[in-house]
């Protein structure tokens, strides 16, 4: 039992921490949701999983729905394409408050592996080698 726990624990604890800090950035407060069998839906349980901050919902005016004019207008047909990418760049070149490089000079963008297929099957021929190295 102690070995197992010693495996399990880490790995649970991660992705707990995880998912914190994506609901943290995306502005996201359900009342209630469910991760792998475990419900949580009170105050108490969702402190877990969203930290003691509370979350507060992203400016509209520093996001994009690419077509669509908010995200629940979002469908299947909308994908994610470089050329948004390269507009969401512009967009941040032009804030107010542009989010700034990493150390490196490069940015992290984190995707849903369905968006990163999106951009895999996106057929802008320059990216081609960026597409190919994108790891899903």
């Amino acid at each position: 039992m102690e070995k197992a726990a010693k495996t399990v624990l880490p790995a649970r604890a991660a992705e707990l921490i995880d998912t914190g800090v994506f609901q943290q950035l995306a502005g996201v407060n359900p009342t209630s949701f469910t991760m792998n069998g475990t419900t949580f839906d009170t105050a108490a349980r969702k402190l877990h999983v969203q930290g003691h901050n509370s979350i507060v919902c992203h400016f509209f005016a520093h996001r994009t729905c690419g077509s669509a004019a908010t995200d629940q207008a979002l469908t299947s047909a909308d994908k994610m394409t470089l050329q948004l990418i390269d507009y969401i760049m512009e967009l941040n070149a032009v804030s107010e408050q542009p989010i700034e490089p990493l150390n490196n000079g490069e940015y992290d963008l984190y995707l849903h592996p369905y968006q990163i297929v999106d951009l895999r099957l996106d057929a802008t021929p320059q990216f081609n080698g960026i597409l190919l190295s994108l790891q899903g």
